[in-house]
């Protein structure tokens, strides 16, 4: 997934949460876990309608 902004989200496989979540996993380990297929995400352009509770229209994700 190519950066966007610096809020980027951690992508696991629900088989991988608790390793995740344990303090105990050495970081190297961890920084593994991150390495998901890139089929797993998508970009897509949405409207800044989608940001506003003002349009709680169906079409709102569309350009």
């Amino acid at each position: 997934m190519q950066q966007i902004h610096d809020r980027q989200p951690v992508i696991l496989y629900p088989a991988l949460y608790d390793a995740w979540l344990d303090p105990e996993t050495p970081t190297a380990a961890a920084k593994g876990l991150l390495l998901a297929p890139s089929t797993a995400t998508c970009n897509s352009i949405a409207s800044a309608a989608v940001n506003s509770v003002k349009t709680m229209t169906a079409n709102a994700s569309s350009r």
